[in-house]
């Protein structure tokens, strides 16, 4: 991947990278925006491995004021790994600084193989801290694989958030 950061926060991309196709994209709905995640990991470009946690993608900001209101896995080709060992988190990191206020398993904590192929919405067991949370900055999101890399599989995760009403909000729209 060629970029560079400039001094005010600003990523400029070089070569492919200026045309690489996104991993993440957003879709609002009538009373949530959603974040998708596309998950391919039969395509060398994924940026993921079991090394540590990584920025997914530059520009998919969740902003500050959030709130995370469910968190859905799909999975349409089994996942595979050396020795089914495989184990997925997803999680944030504050977007200005792009290392502070980590969180790496905020999102999907500790979810194994089995249960990624299986998939489903914050279901108990994998649900990460931050699901239901209100997030008080804005951030990336991050994921990481632990035990081994993940070999094959592609899928795609759905992150539903929403900025909650004070209660005194008397506008209403047509």
């Amino acid at each position: 991947m060629t970029k560079w950061v400039n001094d005010d926060g600003l990523i400029v991309r070089f070569g492919t990278d200026c045309a690489a196709e996104a991993l993440v994209g957003a879709q609002n709905l009538y009373e949530y925006n959603v974040v998708k995640v596309k998950l391919d990991f039969g395509n060398a470009d994924t940026p993921i491995d079991a090394d540590g946690s990584v920025i997914i993608d530059d520009a998919a900001i969740l902003p500050a004021g959030a709130q995370i209101v469910r968190v859905e896995v799909d999975c349409s080709t089994d996942y595979d790994s050396v020795a089914d060992g495989w184990v997925f988190d997803m999680g944030i990191v504050d977007a200005v600084d792009r290392t502070s206020n980590a969180d790496v398993d905020g999102l999907i904590d500790a979810a194994t193989q089995a249960e990624m192929i299986t998939g489903g919405s914050n279901v108990a067991g994998w649900v990460g801290a931050k699901v239901t949370a209100v997030l008080a900055r804005d951030s990336l999101l991050t994921w990481e694989t632990t035990v081994a890399d993940l070999t094959a599989g592609e899928g795609e995760i759905r992150i539903y958030w929403r900025v909650p009403s004070s209660g005194t909000d008397t506008l209403i729209q047509s």
